[in-house]
């Protein structure tokens, strides 16, 4: 089993997505659990509202590895991507200030490492609320 965990510090023009990607080394395969080891990256982040893509945030960095740590079975590996304040909104054709969004917009971060035959394989998404992106 893979699980998540997510921490965001928020500054008036970007945002610093802190996550950890844990799993019990006897649940996931060697091959999983090195690329794990190696990256995990926040590849997307899309901006929904009432179940609608309506755009995108813009990426600054993803998935630099922060830290690595094992207790028992469990290991733990922790990222960093960063994020500016901005939104591309697809119907306006521009970027806007996330704080100008819908507040009920919805942000899903996709979540990846490297896969086979040069296809990243999803690892799942981390879904938050735009209001916490907001300082």
């Amino acid at each position: 089993m893979i699980s998540y965990y997510l921490q965001i510090d928020t500054t008036p023009h970007s945002f610093v997505l802190n996550y950890s990607v844990s799993f019990d080394q006897q649940k996931v395969t060697k091959k999983t659990a090195s690329l794990i080891r190696k990256a995990a990256w926040v590849s997307e982040a899309d901006v929904i509202v009432n179940k609608k893509k309506i755009g995108d945030l813009m990426l600054g960095s993803s998935g630099t590895k922060v830290d690595e740590y094992q207790k028992l079975n469990q290991a733990t590996t922790k990222f960093q991507s960063i994020f500016a304040s901005q939104c591309y909104v697809n119907s306006k054709g521009k970027y806007v200030a996330i704080r100008s969004l819908n507040p009920n917009a919805i942000v899903r971060f996709k979540l990846e490492i490297p896969g086979h035959n040069s296809h990243d394989r999803v690892l799942g998404y981390l879904r938050v609320p735009i209001n916490s992106l907001i300082p």
